[in-house]
This record gives C-alpha cells, sequence and structure tokens, in this order.
C-alpha cells in the first residue's frame, strides 16, 4: 500500500523488517548471513551514516596496518604515506589516484611491497568499492521522489 501512495520511506521501511522477520526461516545460512551484513552496515539501504562510518573506520584500520608493516621508524612521514595509500584505494577510479599510491607505496616499502600489505591493499579496495555502492543506495533511496 505504501508503494502505491508513493510514501517511499515507509515502503522501505516495511521491506526491511519483512527482510529481518523471514531471516533464519525461509532464508539459508549464507543467505541470512548476507541479510545480517546488510543491514548492519546500510539498513538495507536506509542510511549513508552508517556505510562511511564503516568507510571510515576500515580505512583507519588499513592505515594502521599500512604504518605496522612499514619497515621504516614510525614518522609523520610514515603515517602520512598511510594515509595517502589508504585514501588512493577509497578513490582508485580517479586517474591521479595510481601516481600517488605508487609514490607513497615507494616510500612506505621501498621497490618491494609486503605481501601484508598487498593484502592490506586487496581488502580495502574490495570494501571501499562495496562502501562506495552502500552510500550511493542510500543517497538513492533518501532522495527517491
Amino acid at each position: 500500500m505504501a508503494e502505491s501512495v508513493k510514501d517511499h520511506a515507509s515502503a522501505l521501511h516495511f521491506s526491511a523488517d519483512e527482510n529481518r522477520a523471514k531471516r533464519w526461516i525461509s532464508l539459508g545460512f549464507w543467505a541470512s548471513i548476507m541479510d545480517i551484513l546488510f543491514s548492519a552496515t546500510s539498513n538495507y539501504g536506509q542510511s549513508v551514516a552508517r556505510p562511511v562510518c564503516w568507510l571510515l573506520s576500515i580505512s583507519i584500520l588499513i592505515t594502521a596496518g599500512f604504518v605496522w608493516a612499514s619497515p621504516t621508524p614510525t614518522t609523520l612521514d610514515t603515517c602520512i604515506n598511510s594515509t595517502l595509500l589508504a585514501a588512493t584505494h577509497i578513490v582508485s577510479f580517479l586517474p591521479i589516484t595510481k601516481d600517488i599510491a605508487s609514490s607513497a607505496s615507494k616510500n612506505l616499502f621501498g621497490n618491494t611491497l609486503p605481501p601484508l600489505a598487498a593484502g592490506l591493499s586487496m581488502l580495502h579496495g574490495f570494501l571501499s568499492y562495496l562502501f562506495l555502492f552502500l552510500i550511493g543506495l542510500g543517497l538513492r533511496n533518501r532522495f527517491r521522489l
């Protein structure tokens, strides 16, 4: 009924409640786990703040991982390069990020990238795309007419 009268906010709320109610009943184990993650990270696409907070939290943890994996002593320069490297994974679709990532990586790790840093980079890139998608979904649902 909410969809027929163009009450999108109520329709999203009722759909989220319906998904929560059928979570462990009609869905399998892995589908229920994915449903829990979707609910926790974006409130079924109704929130913009949740994915932003998750993205920032993951980025801070990845930045700390880069600082920890760096063989150089921890200085302000190491922290700045780690932050730049993490930031390039969030907006990797921008052309300039390739040069920034290469420079920051070289300053942090030299010519060889440690396996831990490579794994953190791949994980952060994947999670960044996921959270950017959820932010876009939340914005779409917020400004739906």
